[in-house]
């Protein structure tokens, strides 16, 4: 633009680049986290003040980690298996295409990929 800018326009401008203060909370906020939180707080709550105390709600909260911890090895291994198995499925794909070319080996990167997912969650991942 040439010339001068009206003040009104030089006003949008400036409200527009303006720092907001905060992004509203409920934005990134996790209300099933929160819920899930609250119900696990109230079960050990309920644990404790049983008869046997803070050692069953230590127990239930171990036992509670090592379930969370098998259902993410499990879903590591079920990742790893569908990467690997799409890997495969490319370089059939490829070499169906395109024939006397070494073009499928690109099907080796995912392949690789989820053999290498399936190998951390049988080996290193902790499980039971």
């Amino acid at each position: 633009m040439q010339g001068t800018i009206s003040e009104p326009v030089l006003q949008v401008l400036r409200e527009a680049v303006r720092q907001k203060e905060e992004p509203p909370s409920s934005i990134n906020y996790d209300y099933n986290r929160e819920r899930e939180a609250f119900y696990r707080s109230e079960t050990v709550k309920k644990i404790a003040e049983m008869g046997s105390g803070p050692a069953a709600a230590l127990e239930y909260l171990r036992e509670d980690e090592k379930k969370s911890a098998l259902r993410r090895s499990r879903a590591i291994l079920l990742g790893g298996m569908i990467t690997a198995a799409s890997g495969i499925a490319l370089m059939v794909f490829l070499v169906v295409i395109i024939k006397n070319q070494e073009v499928y080996l690109a099907g080796l990167i995912p392949t690789l990929v989820g053999a290498a997912l399936i190998a951390y969650s049988l080996i290193s991942a902790p499980g039971d």
